[in-house]
């Protein structure tokens, strides 16, 4: 039995970050319908409604053109395997703070358990891994922005390009790990 990341889990902040941020809000609002948009607001508590106690605590990404570097940065916390320790700590006052505590208080949240033939080794060659891109699951209510988003002509180029990269990461085979 081996632990892998919850993608869903550890991706989340950052994912409300890109989708709830200001550039995001401006590229949306001329693309969206205006129930779709108001949708969209309330879902990123940016208006007040029923499902919303407050705003998200998350820093503000106000530009397409400056999301790149926030969301690269953010995210290599969790994709680059040689920077692990990164992940304990924003090295930046615009990436989402990781909660290290809160990681490993809630081990089945953050981690799955996942059977793993052979040796009860995870293997460290990239040979045979593929990618897995991250996209919230069908019932968020991120999930509908997230998509208009990536997939949008009308959306800049900066944030789909930003979205499609940052947001890979190198998996196992799935011949290994079909999850």
């Amino acid at each position: 039995l081996v632990y892998m990341q919850n993608t869903t889990e550890m991706v989340d902040a950052t994912m409300k970050q890109v989708v709830c941020s200001t550039a995001a809000k401006n590229e949306l609002q001329s693309v969206l319908s205006t129930s779709d948009f108001q949708d969209y607001l309330c879902s990123c508590c940016l208006i007040p409604c029923s499902s919303c106690d407050g705003s998200f605590e998350i820093p503000d990404i106000s530009s397409a053109s400056g999301m790149s570097s926030v969301v690269s940065g953010s995210m290599s916390r969790l994709t680059d395997t040689s920077a692990g320790a990164s992940l304990l700590g924003p090295s930046s006052a615009s990436y989402v703070t990781i909660d290290p505590e809160a990681i490993f208080s809630d081990m089945t949240k953050n981690f799955i358990p996942v059977c793993f033939q052979g040796s009860c080794s995870v293997p460290t060659s990239s040979s045979g891994s593929r990618n897995y891109t991250y996209s919230p699951d069908y019932d968020s209510p991120f999930k509908f922005a997230w998509d208009t988003l990536l997939r949008s002509a009308s959306i800049s180029t900066e944030i789909r390009t930003t979205m499609s990269n940052d947001f890979t990461f190198t998996a196992l085979p799935e011949d290994i790990c079909p999850y």
